[in-house]
């Protein structure tokens, strides 16, 4: 079992093993270069992979064929009837407050 070394910022945990911990790797045979070895993972890695697993099963896809009708059908409104097809101004910091202004009116 690894126990996390660190975890970083950005979500990144970091497992350190040392050189003689590979005593009963299958891959001990195999030169080790590095003294200590770094695997890095994500903090959400394990939830990625189950929210992939769900997308691809049946159950998944058939709520997925429901977003052209629901999720798609508000953008299409927001950018045919609310102007937000194009840009007004040039600068995020502008498009970001026109953005403020618009969901508050």
């Amino acid at each position: 079992m690894l126990v996390p070394w660190n975890i970083s910022k950005t979500g990144n945990i970091e497992y350190k093993i040392h050189k003689s911990d590979c005593r009963e790797c299958t891959f001990r045979n195999k030169r080790i270069k590095d003294y200590i070895k770094t695997i890095t993972r994500h903090l959400y890695d394990d939830f990625m992979l189950i929210a992939k697993n769900f997308r691809l099963s049946e159950q998944g896809k058939q709520i997925y064929s429901l977003r052209k009708q629901t999720i798609e059908r508000v953008f299409a409104e927001g950018k045919e009837r609310h102007g937000l097809r194009y840009t007004r101004f040039k600068s995020l910091k502008k498009i970001s407050i026109f953005g403020l202004f618009f969901t508050h009116a």
